[in-house]
């Protein structure tokens, strides 16, 4: 058969390198996402973009092919789930607390009001998100979580 028509196979995406990580897939990140949330020396470790590990427990954030990693600590604002409390939509500023409060309360408004922002212009995602994607389907998870439906008196 002739080579020229089988497909090759695609690596895999790199897993959070270990020791210090946790060995789970990494997320392409976007070169903007990275210097949004890194300091310039920092983010310059990356020149071919990185991966983000969303796993809550592990300290790194951010990681290459190459062996680069930057932790938690290097984050200008820690975002959930990495921080219970953090950020979960960077474009407006909301934080985890707060989509709880609102989904105990039984409240939708602040997820509309995210959800629309989210659709309205998806490219400020990209360039403020951790990990370079919009936040609707983390932030309706969280919220799903919590929310509370029981009829209010």
């Amino acid at each position: 058969m002739n080579k020229a028509f089988v497909r090759e196979v695609d690596a895999p995406d790199p897993g959070c390198p270990q020791p210090r990580g946790c060995g789970a897939t990494g997320q392409n990140v976007p070169l903007t996402a990275l210097r949004a949330q890194l300091a310039p020396e920092d983010a310059a470790r990356f020149p071919q973009g990185a991966f983000y590990c969303a796993t809550p427990t592990c300290p790194v954030v951010f990681f290459d092919r190459y062996g680069a990693l930057v932790e938690v600590a290097a984050l200008r604002d820690v975002p959930y789930p990495k921080d219970p409390e953090g950020v979960v939509c960077a474009c407006l500023s909301i934080r985890a607390a707060q989509i709880i409060d609102e989904a105990r309360a039984g409240r939708r408004q602040l997820m509309r009001t995210l959800v629309e922002a989210g659709r309205s212009d998806s490219t400020r995602c990209v360039n403020t998100a951790v990990n370079g994607r919009p936040c609707e389907a983390e932030a309706r998870r969280l919220f799903l979580q919590y929310f509370d439906s029981s009829p209010r008196a």
